[in-house]
């Protein structure tokens, strides 16, 4: 049977690859395009990011500590993830220009996230290394700005995605969904 630390070390090497993939393996279309190619090392530190913190989880042991642990991590590190993830769709549908707004608004709800969490850990009188009831209260919260960010970066892309295939279609005069199909399904 698999366990725990297997699938973590799986899960690293799995993020390391993928993020040496996004980087180091140039597709002909980034060569020749800014944009593409910003975007590209914009995901491939998303990727980056997940592989750290699966390392760090694998070597701190956090996933065995207990779940309150594991989520403390999580958080801290998917958060700035999905950020860096989002921000490279929406630089390749915005051509290059993304909005403050989109930036700051996902950075501020990390780093709201971050001062939560440490302030509690740093102020609750339960060890980090055992279960604390305040502690996971704090991660609840955390995870609902999480779920915000995602949703605001959500109908950020879905909009980009609507505005690129209407233009399209009226390019076109009917629907292609060839030319847009791998944004649609980056989206979903």
């Amino acid at each position: 049977m698999i366990g725990i630390t297997e699938m973590q070390y799986g899960g690293m090497l799995t993020m390391v690859l993928l993020a040496l993939t996004v980087a180091f393996q140039v597709p002909r279309r980034s060569m020749r395009n800014k944009i593409f190619a910003k975007a590209r090392w914009m995901m491939a530190a998303g990727l980056a990011l997940i592989a750290a913190q699966f390392l760090l989880q694998y070597i701190g042991g956090y996933r065995q500590m207990g779940v309150t642990q594991a989520v403390f991590w999580n958080l801290l590190f998917f958060m700035p993830c999905s950020i860096s993830i989002n921000m490279a769709i929406l630089f390749v549908q915005k051509k290059g220009h993304i909005d403050k707004k989109n930036v700051w608004g996902g950075v501020a709800m990390y780093l709201m996230t971050v001062a939560l969490l440490f302030g509690v850990a740093l102020t609750d009188d339960t060890p980090f290394e055992q279960e604390s009831a305040l502690l996971r209260v704090a991660e609840y919260v955390g995870a609902t700005l999480f779920l915000i960010t995602q949703s605001y970066y959500f109908v950020s892309l879905y909009k980009g995605y609507r505005r690129m295939q209407r233009a399209v279609d009226e390019y076109y005069d009917h629907e292609r969904n060839d030319l847009l199909g791998w944004m649609g399904r980056s989206v979903k």
